[in-house]
């Protein structure tokens, strides 16, 4: 049972990977979309760091260097937001894991 949310998890950063990917395209002209370009992972940025941060540091000793993980997964969809935010996001990463690190200092 403890597998199954794992691997929904994976799912769901596999959909946003792959949006990611292909607003990256679209972006470097690596893609043509007669659609309106919708800016989906700038839109959703705030949300997916906070589930970013919750799974990046999901590492299982045991687990297969070669597997893909939340922790892979995770900093994969960090690279990607960072290439279509730019150094902005950075900033909120940088204040959200100061504040963690004062909070963990205080307990």
């Amino acid at each position: 049972m403890k597998e199954k949310p794992e691997k929904l998890s994976l799912l769901a950063f596999e959909f946003w990977n792959n949006i990611g990917d292909e607003e990256i395209k679209i972006v470097t002209g690596k893609q043509f979309s007669k659609e309106k370009f919708s800016n989906f992972i700038y839109g959703n940025q705030n949300s997916l760091i906070e589930i970013i941060l919750l799974n990046i540091g999901k590492i299982n000793p045991d687990d297969d260097l070669e597997e893909w993980n939340l922790s892979k997964a995770s900093s994969y969809l960090l690279r990607i937001i960072v290439q279509l935010t730019g150094v902005e996001v950075l900033d909120k990463l940088l204040i959200i894991i100061r504040g963690k690190i004062i909070i963990n200092n205080t307990n």
